[in-house]
């Protein structure tokens, strides 16, 4: 049954290729970027297929406005990653790790607050996090902090949203191409424990964002997609 679907973020990475598999599956979907060129590069390798819509958000004004122009919606997914810095603790700047903070969390809980009245009530909203809010990484201190803060958010709102389900996916270490040794290396300098002997595929990510779009009856859950390197 064709769904509509809004991915923030889906002009590129996991955003990206979640989208193409959704409109493969004959579903409308509406793709969401803060950046002009990511969209309209990914509206060209679409072939024109979906929708775009340019929002900045970490602007609030522009997400309201953004909800306040779309009808019901089956799925609200966001895949926004934020900046990213590395620096670590010690010679942090505040201010850029509060821009950062703010770009993975506060964007995740501006979207889902606004769009939150358009969601059907047998719909779902998915937020992305990652495996840093339960792995202790130099220089990651602070993606910690806002990962575990949005896998709490999801567990807060799970019984106050119902019954609209909310969830999270925590990715491990990704590939940016197929078999991306030159990633893989430079991963393992980061976390030389993975079980898998290689990097997550996006396909093998977004079968998490799938699973939680269709199981009606999950929701608060925070699903880890790693390799089992939390186990290692």
């Amino acid at each position: 049954m064709k769904q509509n679907i809004v991915i923030f973020g889906g002009s590129s990475g996991i955003g990206f290729q979640l989208a193409k598999c959704l409109l493969e599956k004959g579903n409308e979907v509406v793709i969401v970027s803060g950046t002009l060129e990511k969209l309209e590069i990914a509206r060209h390798n679409l072939g024109n297929k979906g929708i775009f819509f340019k929002v900045d958000a970490n602007n609030e004004s522009e997400i309201i406005e953004f909800a306040n122009k779309i009808g019901p919606v089956d799925h609200l997914i966001i895949t926004i990653r934020g900046s990213n810095i590395s620096d670590l603790f010690a010679e942090s700047q505040t201010t850029e790790v509060k821009k950062a903070f703010d770009e993975k969390f506060w964007t995740q809980y501006q979207i889902v607050r606004h769009c939150l009245n358009k969601i059907k009530p047998t719909g779902s909203i998915i937020m992305t996090s990652g495996i840093a809010s339960q792995r202790s990484y130099p220089g990651f201190y602070w993606q910690a902090c806002a990962n575990g803060a949005i896998e709490t958010l999801a567990r807060s709102l799970s019984t106050e949203i119902l019954p609209v389900r909310i969830n999270v996916v925590s990715p491990g270490f990704v590939e940016q191409r197929p078999d991306d040794k030159e990633r893989f290396e430079k991963v393992k300098k980061i976390e030389p424990k993975i079980p898998m002997k290689r990097l997550a595929s996006k396909d093998e990510i977004i079968e998490g964002y799938l699973y939680l779009m269709n199981n009606s009856y999950t929701t608060g859950t925070t699903l880890v997609i790693d390799g089992g390197i939390l186990n290692a």
